[in-house]
């Protein structure tokens, strides 16, 4: 997955507002971390590193990883463009161990819903809980079950454009409970499209689920939110926030 889609991944999410979410998670940290002289941070499924160059901007020191390597080099050029160090590695976060202890770990844009099965989730979340300080936080969001079986199940959509154009199709699994995204796209080459496919699989997670999980591998303080806000969830709400403390 996103091996293919990471060369063109920026100009296909150009309606996630990356400042946006680095604002919100910096409220977080000052409402609920203790104030340090420097924050490390570590970005868990980093993508192309839009977040972590936001984070750099507002004065962070974030490290991240993701499990495409096209993703990691991709992050790792943008970082280097906006004149900083490049720190982003290869990782699977079910089987990632750190060398560093963090202040905060971060895990964005339903990166979750990539971990298939409570096993594996539960393998990630103590992986996580071992990668920060005793007084660290783990935030992170999921799309909610309302938005995969209202919004993404059965459900087709598209882009035609001059320089790309694809097709996406969302299927839902009744009995595994998993998202499929069969994904088709067109890039421009000369006067020709090359054609490619990539298949996505994503989990459908309740919130009682994911907290159960987090409280097994030792969270004790989990917070859950409306997206973007300290609001409760609503039976609609598209993705919401945990906010996690050991």
């Amino acid at each position: 997955m996103y091996e293919k889609l990471a060369l063109f991944y920026d100009s296909l999410v150009l309606d996630v507002d990356y400042e946006k979410i680095a604002g919100y998670a910096i409220s977080i940290m000052e409402r609920d971390m203790e104030k340090k002289a420097s924050v490390k941070i570590l970005d868990a499924g980093c993508g192309t590193g839009s977040f972590i160059l936001e984070m750099k901007k507002a004065g962070y020191d974030p490290d991240g990883f993701d499990i495409s390597q096209r993703m990691v080099d991709a992050a790792n050029k943008k970082l280097s463009e906006n004149g900083f160090e490049p720190r982003v590695h290869w990782g699977d976060m079910t089987e990632i161990t750190v060398e560093n202890k963090y202040d905060a770990v971060f895990s964005l844009l339903d990166s979750i819903n990539y971990v298939i099965g409570e096993e594996k989730l539960l393998k990630t979340f103590k992986n996580i809980r071992k990668a920060l300080k005793a007084d660290g936080l783990f935030i992170f969001d999921i799309n909610t079950p309302y938005k995969f079986k209202n919004m993404l199940k059965e459900s087709i959509f598209y882009e035609i454009g001059d320089e790309i154009c694809y097709l996406w199709n969302c299927a839902y699994n009744t009995k595994s409970h998993e998202i499929s995204h069969e994904l088709n796209f067109f890039i421009k080459e000369g006067d020709l499209y090359r054609r490619f496919e990539e298949r996505h699989i994503q989990k459908i997670y309740e919130s009682e689920t994911v907290q159960g999980a987090l409280k097994e591998a030792g969270f004790s303080e989990i917070n859950v939110y409306d997206d973007l806000t300290f609001r409760k969830p609503k039976e609609k709400s598209l993705r919401i926030y945990f906010v996690c403390k050991i």
